[in-house]
């Protein structure tokens, strides 16, 4: 029992020495609570677990000082009430330990009430006093309230230094703003009075200023203070449903290190927590301040116009910055954080330190690995590869020694690694070689891996320290010479048969029918040039192909219409479109520039996708695409140009896991192709439909976006070909509610433990949307509606082929 009594002792509840100084004041003790048993059992355990868990980001949030001035001259009147209700819903947020001192002045300031923050009794004390604001007098004299207020904000720094202290001034300005003359003196004075006090480093200085714009001397002194102005409308009905949201940034310097001279991408993040979280949505901006002398600034941060949700939990935001035309020094600024309209929230501290150093950069070119083997067991073995240095700029080193290179890696005995380093112009050669030097046995047999390290001597940088390095320990292969001089002579003997088989015309045809599965074309011609100026619309291959079995089609449009409306009865193959000029087409094309022209436009099955070909069926034989002449049958290739007379279109092939509609938080919707995807990314590449003909790309952030939508046809028109692809409509069925309060009911694979960046099967939406990736940062709540375990594993064992086929096409180059 002796052994378990300090432990028993120290889990009671300790005042702290905020607390202590409190209780002091008013002649009180401080009160030791003690736990109840269970409690106290649990905590007991957790001493002797073999971990403890390390202490999370509320328990590092230090306590709150406030000081709140509230103008009640008689200009006021029609705001006291909405006022009153705001500082009584700040003051319901405070934590204990937290002090709030509300001051209201009209001549001079007078005190509403105080207290030091313990129990919920002490807010609602405070809460009814600050609820009877009345108007205090006709005249509104800053001086004294001011001066009464940063001597308190003062006084608390030197009593509770490791506090945050915040000192809030709420106004609509004076009844004759051009007139100073009801101020006992003269507000500059004031700077210089307290001069020890600096607002956005000891202290927060927030001014709430109800009108448009305040007096210039007090506008003024709020500058030179540092304090930060908000501006709310002189709205009674709006401010009475006004809430403050407080959020602290927890970080108040960043570090980047050193970063190579050459543009360079790299991310940092910053951390947030909300000791009053907004009570609707709320944004807070960030840019930067910052005056480089060294260099020249093209872009260093990424995030112009960028903005976030503020949470209601603790949460951390990452960031992306970019250096570019920096020559070697030290750099220094600052991050600028600040609400966005209605200015409704307050952040403390605004401005966060940032620093880096540039230093030259070399850059080091290798294969992606290291690979040595096999090496066989008995016989010689060497082999050697070669890593190049280059410089990344204008300086580089005089001698092989300013970079050190040494291998990491546990290989058997009788093996060894060598290098051996070379000055050559401009260039610095590292030689690496595995050699055996005695016979290995069976049991060495085996991958050994580890790493190359390259240091370089101070002052410079390497786009490259690590490169993995493996040596493989196993029986070489066969003699590939021997083996190719046979495999010549046996396909020799195979072709001279294959040349008589061809021969046959029966033969020849037999092949040609079993290789071209002929089916209806698939995808779009989007009209780029128009010489009929609005007559011809956008041609959907799939769709009119599909209608001719059922349907008859307008001739010069496209659409499908009733039969009592068409102008011509479609009697042509329904594998194949037919468009021109003349009689018996599909799509008429009504311009001199295709007068007996006709093009026949028809499908061919591939193993895993269908291509349209498209030949001359009347005329010339010649089909433009992409500015070049071709004969015969032309597949077309996704967004080749494809010119028919003086008509101009863009061929878009459907592209079931490559195309996406792109939600960003602004508002704006973007349709395009991604070309690189990976969800643990920062971001990826897109080709925007919107901007062709440019192939030019793009790159997308992922905290840009509110979510991420994969479509079957961008325009909604759906084809059997298109819906043959099957998501999966199983999994735990969830409803997402968005910070905009929009919301939507589909399945996830996991409810409980949700990634950044998530999967989601919306199950009301049409089959035009295949799945959404989803911003889980966008989201005010995600309310799990039923549980399926069993159907969220076979969903995701579903799901993994069109993740393949993702990955597969996007590998290949988008043209």
């Amino acid at each position: 029992m002796t052994s378990c009594f300090p432990v028993c002792y120290y889990l009671m509840k300790q005042p702290t020495q905020h607390e202590a100084e409190v209780c002091n004041q008013a002649g009180e003790m401080p009160k030791i609570t003690r736990w109840p048993t269970p409690y106290l059992l649990a905590v007991i355990l957790l001493f002797f677990s073999p971990s403890f868990s390390p202490q999370t980001q509320a328990q590092e949030l230090p306590a709150q000082d406030v000081v709140v001035l509230i103008d009640c001259s008689e200009s006021m009147s029609p705001y006291l009430r909405s006022v009153g209700g705001i500082v009584s819903r700040f003051v319901d947020g405070a934590r204990a330990g937290d002090s709030i001192a509300c001051y209201r002045f009209s001549n001079y300031p007078v005190l509403i009430g105080s207290r030091n923050i313990r129990k919920q009794a002490d807010k609602a004390l405070l809460k009814s006093q600050v609820s009877q604001l009345v108007v205090a007098g006709n005249l509104t004299n800053y001086t004294p309230a001011l001066e009464k207020g940063l001597s308190e904000i003062r006084g608390l720094s030197l009593k509770w230094p490791k506090n945050d202290r915040l000192l809030v001034l709420i106004t609509d300005g004076r009844r004759n703003p051009s007139d100073p003359r009801t101020e006992s003196g003269p507000l500059g004075e004031l700077s210089r009075k307290f001069s020890n006090l600096k607002a956005g480093s000891n202290f927060a200085f927030q001014c709430f200023y109800i009108g448009t714009w305040p007096e210039g001397d007090l506008q003024s002194y709020l500058l030179s203070s540092h304090a930060h102005i908000a501006y709310w409308p002189a709205d009674a009905t709006w401010l009475n449903a006004l809430t403050l949201a407080d959020v602290r940034i927890m970080e108040t310097e960043k570090v980047f290190g050193q970063i190579p001279n050459e543009p360079t991408q790299s991310t940092f993040s910053v951390s947030f927590y909300p000791r009053r979280p907004p009570k609707g949505l709320a944004m807070i901006e960030i840019g930067v301040q910052a005056d480089f002398t060294k260099g020249t600034l093209d872009r260093f941060f990424d995030i112009q116009q960028r903005r976030f949700i503020c949470q209601e939990q603790p949460w951390t935001e990452r960031f992306n910055f970019e250096t570019r035309g920096f020559g070697r020094g030290d750099y220094k600024g600052s991050l600028v954080f600040q609400p966005s309209d209605p200015q409704t929230v307050l952040l403390s501290p605004r401005l966060v330190s940032f620093s880096f150093s540039v230093a030259e950069s070399l850059r080091v070119l290798t294969p992606l690995s290291l690979r040595f083997g096999p090496t066989g067991y008995r016989g010689e073995y060497a082999e050697t590869l070669s890593i190049s240095i280059v410089p990344g700029a204008i300086g580089f080193p005089d001698n092989p020694d300013a970079i050190s290179v040494r291998a990491d890696i546990d290989l058997p005995e009788g093996l060894q690694i060598d290098i051996s380093p070379a000055l050559k112009d401009k260039e610095i050669v590292v030689n690496i070689t595995a050699s055996r030097h005695q016979p290995l046995g069976r049991n060495t047999t085996g991958t050994y891996e580890g790493t190359i390290k390259l240091i370089p001597k101070e002052g410079w940088l390497l786009t490259e320290t690590e490169i993995p390095l493996s040596v493989e320990v196993a029986q070489k292969g066969v003699n590939l010479k021997a083996v190719a001089f046979y495999l010549i002579i046996v396909a020799g003997g195979i072709a001279a048969v294959a040349v008589l088989l061809l021969a046959t015309g029966g033969v020849r045809s037999a092949i040609s029918d079993y290789l071209e599965h002929r089916t209806r074309p698939v995808g779009k011609l989007i009209l780029m040039r128009d010489p009929t100026k609005g007559i011809v619309k956008n041609i959907n291959l799939g769709r009119i192909a599909e209608a001719k079995r059922t349907k008859e089609v307008r001739v010069g449009t496209g659409e499908r219409v009733e039969s009592s409306f068409a102008k011509r009865v479609i009697k042509t193959d329904s594998l194949e479109v037919l468009i021109g000029y003349g009689e018996g087409i599909d799509v008429e094309l009504p311009h001199s520039s295709l007068i007996d022209r006709l093009f026949r436009f028809s499908g061919l099955r591939a193993p895993d996708d269908v291509h349209t070909i498209v030949k001359v069926v009347t005329g010339p034989d010649e089909v433009i695409v992409n500015n070049q002449h071709r004969s015969g049958s032309v597949q077309l290739r996704h967004l080749d140009i494809l010119k028919l007379g003086a008509f101009e279109f863009i061929y878009e092939a459907p592209r079931l896991l490559q195309q996406v509609v792109l939600y960003f938080l602004s508002g704006e919707v973007r349709q395009g192709w991604i070309i690189a995807w990976n969800v643990e990314a920062e971001g990826f590449h897109l080709l925007d439909r919107g901007k062709l003909p440019s192939r030019e790309s793009f790159y997308v952030r992922f905290h840009e976006l509110k979510a991420v939508a994969f479509v079957r046809d961008f325009d909604g028109e759906l084809t059997k070909h298109l819906l043959s692809l099957r998501m999966p409509n199983s999994g735990h069925l969830v409803r997402l509610i968005f910070a905009d309060q929009e919301e939507m009911t589909g399945y996830v694979f996991d409810a409980k433990n949700v990634s950044d960046k998530f999967y989601f099967f919306p199950d009301a939406m049409g089959p035009n949307v295949l799945f959404f990736v989803i911003e889980k940062h966008t989201l005010k709540e995600m309310k799990l509606l039923s549980e399926d375990h069993k159907g969220a594993r076979l969903a995701r064992q579903a799901f993994r082929p069109s993740l393949e086929g993702i990955r597969r096409l996007v590998k290949g180059e988008t043209r």
